[in-house]
């Protein structure tokens, strides 16, 4: 990644985080949807539960292009120290092989989604994030891709 500083504040905030609001794109039109989220340990991957049965579902599986927003807003009143962190990645249904490995770590950070994470129907996503987009107060904007040196 291109500014090391930038990219640790980004990895950083994203960890601090236990919600964001997920957007895919199906029919045409975009969809969002609130979502518990955790970061995995190397910091280029989200994962978050869903129902198969919804229309996120659905849309990420015909198209995995997706973004997600964090956001200080609910608890930042200084309109200076607002920021906005989106996240645009690309997710796919981690599958049985990798589910347990997932679960163990979504379970570490909502110990309350044990139940949920055990109900048939019942799908854990993997974003693989390929660009951060950082925007702090009124237009400082900081900007990173995964894989950039």
């Amino acid at each position: 990644m291109t500014d090391k500083n930038a990219s640790g504040e980004m990895v950083s905030l994203l960890g601090k985080h236990s919600f964001g609001v997920l957007a895919t794109c199906g029919d045409g039109h975009p969809h969002t949807s609130l979502i518990t989220v955790v970061m995995d340990p190397d910091g280029e991957k989200l994962l978050f539960p869903t129902l198969t049965k919804t229309t996120k579902y659905s849309n990420l599986s015909n198209n995995g292009n997706v973004s997600v927003l964090f956001d200080n807003r609910a608890t930042e009143r200084d309109p200076e120290k607002l920021y906005a962190l989106s996240v645009f990645g690309s997710a796919r249904d981690v599958g049985e092989e990798d589910r347990a490995k997932g679960a163990k770590l979504l379970l570490l950070r909502h110990p309350h989604l044990s139940g949920f994470l055990a109900q048939p129907g019942v799908a854990l996503v993997k974003i693989t994030i390929g660009k951060l987009v950082l925007v702090e107060g009124f237009g400082k904007v900081s900007e990173i891709t995964a894989g950039e040196e």
